[in-house]
């Protein structure tokens, strides 16, 4: 089971996301900005973010640019950029 942060500003989408997660048995916080999301990225661990590129308040760009200068070591991001509900993902997953 991973701990999953989804920053998505579209209800639906994060909606979709977040009881698509779950039902595969995933711990899923979801956050509707990208301020907000930083904050809590910086301050919580988790094993997957999946965030929207165009969000309100700061860039899914910015948020991974920023989460990376504070932490080189970190593992795993995901960007995620909807368009007609396909989403291209990239993302490191650390080996275990």
């Amino acid at each position: 089971m991973a701990h999953i942060l989804v920053i998505e500003d579209e209800p639906s989408v994060a909606i979709a996301l977040r009881d698509s997660l779950e039902s595969e048995g995933h711990s899923v916080q979801v956050v509707s900005d990208g301020s907000a999301g930083f904050q809590i990225a910086s301050s919580e661990s988790f094993d997957l973010i999946l965030l929207d590129l165009m969000l309100p308040k700061m860039s899914g760009l910015e948020i991974c640019q920023r989460l990376r200068r504070r932490n080189r070591n970190a593992d795993y991001y995901a960007n995620c950029s909807w368009s007609f509900f396909r989403c291209r993902l990239r993302f490191k997953i650390r080996r275990r």
